[in-house]
């Protein structure tokens, strides 16, 4: 929902509209990988066709590498364009006679991703959302060098502020806050354990630390176990998610 409403603040595009435009049929496009099979999208436009118009609100986004963190993310961003796809509001931009979305997927390790915002520029995207603190700096830049382009960074922190750059962040302390709480309201052995995808990623440390605050915010003398992953990051790891609540079980964690 709070992405629906920062896509709806976005520039107006009627500036930019011809009034000779030729109508483009509300799309998705899937520019690279594949959607997900319980999502409905229309056939894309064949590569070698343009499929954005100056009648069209296109939307494209740029996934992050899909990883314990990002593959939600990725997946409720996309529904989010589609919904906004479907639902275009065009009591907001009435020269608009439809939207249409397109996404590329970055993989693990990749720094290219200058190469994939000039491609949603050339392709003449009036909206690019990014998703991940690696793609930051690049989505900022980007902002800076393309001001008829409106830009949405999720999950990043921007040194400077652009009209055309929206930032949407999470505070992972706060919802550790409430978690720490929760559990030491809900314990009886006076140890709780707390499992993070990482100790060195921002995120799961700012969780971690709102975790053990919460937990003392209850009673003090609560015993906090933190098990972090091994690893930076990464994809899903259900064998050592079963470990590491062994282990809190271990150390005498009722919850």
């Amino acid at each position: 929902m709070v992405l629906l409403l920062m896509i709806s603040a976005c520039g107006n595009k009627a500036d930019l509209i011809s009034s000779n435009s030729t109508t483009t049929p509300t799309t998705t496009v899937v520019i690279s990988g594949n959607t997900s099979s319980d999502v409905n999208t229309e056939p894309a436009f064949p590569p070698d066709q343009n499929w954005t118009s100056d009648s069209t609100w296109d939307m494209c986004l740029i996934k992050a590498p899909e990883g314990r963190k990002y593959e939600w993310l990725n997946y409720t961003t996309w529904m989010s364009l589609e919904r906004q796809r479907r639902e275009f509001p065009r009591s907001l931009i009435p020269e608009i006679t439809g939207s249409t979305t397109a996404f590329v997927s970055s993989e693990e390790n990749n720094s290219d991703y200058k190469a994939s915002v000039k491609n949603f520029i050339d392709a003449r995207c009036d909206l690019i959302v990014t998703i991940g603190a690696e793609i930051s700096k690049e989505t900022e830049i980007s902002a800076l060098q393309y001001p008829d382009v409106d830009f949405i960074g999720i999950d990043q922190q921007h040194e400077k502020h652009y009209p055309n750059l929206a930032s949407l962040l999470f505070p992972e302390d706060h919802a550790g806050f409430l978690a720490g709480a929760l559990a030491a309201s809900a314990t009886v052995t006076k140890i709780v354990a707390v499992v993070l995808d990482s100790e060195i990623e921002p995120s799961s440390v700012a969780y971690g630390a709102g975790f053990t605050n919460g937990v003392t915010h209850i009673d003090p003398d609560i015993d906090v176990v933190s098990i972090p992953h091994p690893s930076a990051g990464g994809r899903p790891d259900a064998d050592w998610g079963v470990t590491a609540a062994r282990e809190a079980l271990d150390y005498g964690a009722d919850v």
